[in-house]
């Protein structure tokens, strides 16, 4: 199952693997709105002043939901939109009702106000069994493992940024544009992200893959350039594995002081 790059995608995936075939969407604005503003704060889960990061981000202007007229987005947004949309393309038998009344148009989705779509999927009265509340420590169980996972993704992620930075400083001090030697460097290299499991995500695969692309493509079309378009990938990798690293250090942190370790 197609995991996404953030909770929103996964949720999507789920409701479509669970064999649902009416998804209600709601809250999905993608996009500023007139006091420039757009989410719930949720600071207190990345860990940085997110409204300064979004406004920070190359802004474009897209379709407004119901299509009456224009609204700010970032690339970002526009990214996470795009993609919402292939999910929606790829699965034409789910209707997808998009009930956020607001933002960013999004293809491929019926648009219909939150409460017409509840009348119109509404079914006969279920009761429903609430689960009973986790005990205290069945929590810190939970947690310690969540703890114990993001401690093994980080050792991993922080072992691959070791060796690149060490593959970057050898490349950059590279005499010659290319040999024998650096091309074995880097392949053995990019043999270990192809291996790397932290790195097989929907979010890091396709990122790094197509950064690497512009070198495999200069390795056949300008051998002399290629060496360059490496390391400009290797810059690319450590800029997005130090902020991932800075992300799950924090995280390390959080989940120790709650469980007092």
């Amino acid at each position: 199952m197609d995991i996404g790059i953030n909770v929103a995608h996964f949720a999507y995936s789920f409701a479509i693997a669970l064999g649902f075939t009416n998804v209600i969407i709601i809250g999905q604005d993608s996009a500023f709105n007139e006091s420039g503003k757009s989410h719930a704060d949720v600071s207190n889960f990345t860990f940085r002043d997110e409204e300064k990061v979004q406004h920070e981000a190359v802004k474009l202007d897209v379709l407004a939901y119901g299509k009456m007229g224009f609204v700010q987005t970032n690339i970002e947004w526009d990214e996470f939109r795009k993609r919402l949309e292939v999910l929606f393309l790829s699965h034409p038998s789910v209707n997808f009702y998009n009930a956020t009344e607001g933002g960013a148009f999004i293809d491929y989705t019926i648009e219909i106000p939150f409460k017409e779509v509840l009348s119109l999927c509404k079914d006969k009265k279920q009761d429903y069994i609430f689960p009973n509340t986790l005990s205290l420590n069945r929590q810190n169980k939970l947690l310690k493992k969540t703890l114990i996972l993001l401690q093994e993704d980080y050792l991993e992620l922080n072992t691959l940024s070791q060796k690149a930075k060490n593959i970057l400083e050898i490349l950059q001090n590279q005499k010659e544009p290319i040999n024998e030697h650096a091309l074995n460097i880097i392949f053995e290299f990019n043999e270990l992200l192809d291996k790397a499991s932290i790195l097989q995500s929907f979010m890091y695969k396709p990122l790094f893959y197509h950064s690497r692309g512009f070198f495999n493509v200069s390795l056949y079309q300008d051998p002399q350039d290629a060496l360059v378009k490496y390391i400009d990938f290797l810059k690319i990798f450590l800029e997005i594995t130090s902020l991932s690293l800075e992300s799950m250090e924090n995280s390390i942190n959080k989940y120790k002081n709650i469980l007092k370790l």
